[in-house]
């Protein structure tokens, strides 16, 4: 009878876990449909006219800017994030 209860019990709460899940993953859908619906400003959508010479872009890729530009700018968003939660910032 132990058993019996033990297996609804971990039912019960692996079903519950599903539905948080399913829940959360459809919140995050709507987050991203949310900020994929933001449109592009007009100076940005003239960007892909301005090129660079071969060799700087040679020096850029072998550099990793692309990839640097993009960790320094999470790090600037998360800790602007973080300075705004109570306690910690």
């Amino acid at each position: 009878m132990s058993e019996f209860i033990d297996d609804i019990l971990i039912w019960i709460s692996n079903e519950l876990k599903a539905i948080f899940i399913n829940i959360y993953g459809s919140i995050m859908m709507a987050f991203a449909a949310l900020i994929e619906a933001i449109p592009v400003p007009d100076f940005l959508q003239d960007l892909q006219a301005v090129s660079l010479p071969p060799g700087v872009l040679y020096f850029l890729d072998i550099f990793l800017v692309p990839q640097g530009a993009g960790i320094v700018t999470t790090a600037l968003v998360l800790r602007f994030l973080i300075r705004r939660i109570p306690f910690v910032g």
